[in-house]
């Protein structure tokens, strides 16, 4: 796992795997450490708890096998979120335009901002649902 990656896996997390060994099944863990690879790689390793494996599936894992594994880092599907293209950051204060139908125009905003991703930002506090983001 590369490092821009593992800043968002945290011991606790969910995590789903599959492993060739298992024959495409699914297994589903926990992580128990996010640790960093011996030098000169610059990569982390994370390690998951094994407690969901069946006594055949223990038998049949090979730890130098390949898997694929899906660490659930953020789950909050009510979030509200706006483009990061809608937020400006001024002053260190986040903020938006909304339009204000009664003022017939937008009005800057300010907003509390949350988890940003490459095309999102999940707005906290500030904005309602149903507010109409202008974006320039």
């Amino acid at each position: 796992m590369d490092h821009l990656a593992a800043l968002y896996v945290r011991e606790g997390q969910r995590v789903r795997v599959v492993a060739k060994a298992f024959e495409g099944a699914s297994l589903d863990g926990t992580v128990m450490s996010v640790e960093p690879l011996p030098e000169p790689s610059s990569a982390l390793q994370v390690v998951v708890g094994s407690a969901g494996l069946s006594p055949e599936q223990r038998a049949s894992y090979n730890p130098k096998g390949s898997l694929d594994a899906t660490v659930e880092i953020y789950d909050r599907p009510d979030a509200m979120t706006a483009p990061i293209s809608a937020v400006s950051v001024r002053g260190g204060q986040a903020t938006v335009k909304v339009w204000d139908q009664s003022m017939g125009r937008a009005r800057l905003t300010p907003v509390q901002t949350g988890v940003t991703t490459l095309d999102t930002v999940e707005i906290l506090a500030g904005l309602n649902p149903g507010d109409e983001l202008v974006i320039e």
